[in-house]
């Protein structure tokens, strides 16, 4: 029985030595591990930051966004206000083209003695331009369309 014992103290020394190396070898990759997850922390922390000063980018884009949307709205607006007023210029305008072609029109349908029918610019009378109200610039203008017809 004696080989016996011996056979079991030396596959129980055998055991143990492969228990040991195998400990060795888990205790360095434990080590690793507990390196590597120190750096995976950092690299977390790190990462947390940059989250969070790209949000805070984001909002101010958002806001910077705003600022311009505001802007940009106000001008449309502005534009529109001054699209209207185009709109509403050019038609005093043509309402006043018309009524300078139907002034011109009667002007030369008029007896052929009259400067209008001779190429001339008629002079006004001073009652009548009065009395209808019209100003030197509308005198000038009928007198302009007169010329080109």
């Amino acid at each position: 029985m004696v080989g016996l014992d011996l056979a079991t103290d030396v596959l129980l020394a055998v055991l143990l030595v492969a228990v040991i190396v195998y400990a060795v070898i888990l205790n360095r990759k434990l080590a690793a591990l507990r390196n590597a997850k120190e750096e995976f922390e950092a690299l977390l922390g790190s990462f947390g930051d940059t989250t969070q000063q790209a949000q805070t980018n984001l909002e101010a884009l958002r806001e910077e966004a705003q600022t311009v949307k505001r802007g940009f709205d106000q001008e449309l607006e502005q534009m529109g206000t001054s699209l209207a007023e185009v709109r509403s210029l050019a038609d005093d305008l043509e309402y006043l083209v018309k009524r300078g072609e139907k002034v011109a029109d009667r002007l030369a349908s008029k007896d052929p003695a009259t400067p209008a029918a001779a190429g001339r610019a008629p002079e006004p009378e001073p009652a009548t331009a009065s009395a209808a109200g019209q100003g030197g610039a509308q005198q000038h203008f009928l007198r302009a369309l007169q010329g080109m017809r």
